[in-house]
């Protein structure tokens, strides 16, 4: 029994686990992330007794990203050719601008003349707070060695974002009212304030992508890096609720995304000092289903409509790190 025991440990010493052990690389940062999402309602509208079309977008909500981040990273490799590479993030901070909603031709549905469907007739801005927003993002890819200090890899990875928004102190105005006041109501030209949460919006970002990783040795300890990534199955899921109104909409969504990174990295013994930096680019389309979920002055609770749907994120982040390397 002894000689089987000792025979496993030898074994797993010699095995290639304690090769990858030495090797592997983690990473601590901060980042500041700017940017937003978006989505667009409109066009195709369906209801339970008919269906018809309007212009697009009708309405459309911009949500700001303007966070600090937290970031963990690891590098992990499986042989001299092959890697596994992880990252997380998590904000630090909660605080995030203001968020935007804009109706447009909500003046030409209502019949005034002249009116068209491309005027933004109301706008309103409020305060945001972002309560949860996190990214894990996990690829392996296989090494190409081109030249002894450049290579180039391929590979395969899978992209999360959860965001989730609270929205409060609406102030909201008619941008359009002096243009057409002769047909509208002087308190139309009012600004509309109220104070507290009045909505919220979640949206999750499931991306599985393909990539493309150059790097390239400069001199000794300094490595400069590069991530191209695309990928044509994205899916968005979201809910928005216009608390003020008892609505919700909620769509599932697919489309596309060009995520690209940067990195810059100065070893010295084991301590890796890095900075960096991330653009990701999201659109998806699909359709957003409305229901009431109280009886109030504008319907009965229950379904309201269907509506086609576009989603955008547009996001940059920069920052540093400070890792270690066990070779």
């Amino acid at each position: 029994m002894n000689l089987k025991k000792n025979f496993i440990l030898l074994f797993l010493l010699s095995s290639p686990l304690s090769i990858i052990a030495d090797e592997i690389k983690i990473d601590l940062g901060v980042e500041r992330n700017t940017g937003y999402t978006l989505y667009q309602i409109g066009g195709k509208i369906e209801t339970e007794s008919e269906t018809g079309y309007l212009h697009f977008p009708l309405s459309e909500l911009k949500f700001p990203v303007d966070v600090l981040s937290l970031n963990l990273d690891f590098s992990l490799p499986l042989s001299e050719k092959w890697t596994i590479n992880g990252k997380t993030k998590t904000n630090i901070q909660q605080k995030s601008g203001k968020t935007e909603d804009s109706d447009f031709g909500i003046w030409y549905l209502s019949g005034v003349p002249g009116a068209t469907t491309n005027s933004l007739d109301v706008f309103s801005e409020s305060d945001t707070k972002i309560k949860k927003w996190y990214q894990i993002d996990i690829d392996i890819n296989y090494k190409i060695s081109i030249q002894p200090n450049y290579s180039i890899a391929f590979g395969a990875g899978f992209f999360y974002h959860s965001l989730s928004f609270e929205i409060s102190n609406l102030n909201q105005w008619y941008p359009s009212y002096s243009q057409y006041s002769t047909y509208l109501t002087p308190s139309t030209a009012d600004h509309y304030y109220i104070s507290g949460v009045v909505g919220s919006y979640d949206v999750t970002y499931t991306i599985p992508y393909i990539e493309l990783v150059p790097e390239i040795y400069l001199s000794e300890g300094l490595l400069i890096k590069g991530k191209l990534a695309f990928s044509p199955f994205v899916k968005a899921e979201d809910l928005d609720d216009h608390k003020m109104r008892s609505k919700k909409g909620e769509g599932d969504t697919k489309g596309k995304a060009f995520l690209i990174s940067f990195q810059g990295d100065y070893s010295y013994n084991n301590i890796i000092f890095s900075i960096n930096a991330d653009f990701k680019s999201i659109q998806t389309d699909g359709k957003d289903v409305q229901t009431r979920y109280e009886t109030n002055n504008e319907g009965s609770a229950g379904y309201i409509a269907t509506t086609d749907k576009k989603l955008k994120s547009i996001q940059f982040s920069a920052g540093f790190k400070i890792g270690i390397s066990f070779k």
